[in-house]
């Protein structure tokens, strides 16, 4: 008796030794199907697709790296040298010698005979016209912006009815008072323009019709 248990334990304890190699065999098993055939630890197979969800999450990594460096690129696109305001503006420059500039702002949008500034400068005397058939009718000053020199004498010689000079802007210093007063044709005014820089005035019965005018002062 004592014989056959001795066998019998033998034979238990085999098929425990079995049993333990089988599991590890299955562990490894497993294992080995968890893992592309590149090593990349991490990864499952999508019983669904045959994907590996390791290979999907570096795909939609490397899109989202793409889309930050495209947007990044489109900002660093738009340099500081770039004119981003929009065409045909109505603001104008004129320099003449001495540095001196008129800076008219969209003043001139709506004056038909405005084609830059007249240089007279070097010149006694200026006539400028008031009431001169611009703008559809006679709602004009010709020319409309006139250069000249300081000490210049500028005439404005009325050739239509019901208009006026009014200043609207004139350099620091200035006391230019224009001729206020609504005077018909045939009326003149006279002024001397002793101080450097830009002057603007208006027809105010007239200003919404563009009679408007400008004079800039600067040693030609």
């Amino acid at each position: 008796m004592i014989g056959i248990q001795h066998r019998q334990s033998a034979t238990s304890g085999g098929s425990d030794t079995d049993r333990r190699d089988r599991s590890e065999d299955e562990t490894t098993s497993r294992r080995t199907t968890s893992r592309p055939a590149d090593g990349r630890a991490g990864e499952r197979s999508n019983p669904k697709d045959g994907t590996w969800t390791g290979s999907k999450r570096r795909f939609l990594s490397g899109l989202a790296g793409l889309a930050a460096t495209g947007l990044l690129a489109g900002c660093a696109g738009t340099g500081d040298g770039e004119d981003e305001s929009p065409g045909g503006s109505d603001t104008t420059s004129e320099s003449g010698d001495g540095g001196e500039t008129a800076q008219f702002d969209g003043f001139f949008e709506n004056v038909s005979n405005y084609d830059g500034v007249v240089d007279e400068t070097g010149q006694d005397s200026v006539t400028v016209t008031v009431g001169s058939e611009i703008n559809s009718g006679p709602y004009g000053f010709s020319p409309a912006a006139v250069r000249v020199s300081p000490g210049t004498t500028v005439t404005f010689e009325w050739v239509s009815d019901t208009h006026n000079v009014v200043p609207t802007a004139q350099p620091e210093g200035a006391n230019w008072e224009g001729h206020p007063e609504i005077v018909n044709e045939g009326a003149t005014y006279t002024y001397t323009f002793d101080t450097s820089g830009t002057y603007t005035y208006v027809c105010e019965p007239h200003r919404s019709m563009g009679m408007k005018g400008a004079i800039v002062v600067a040693d030609g």
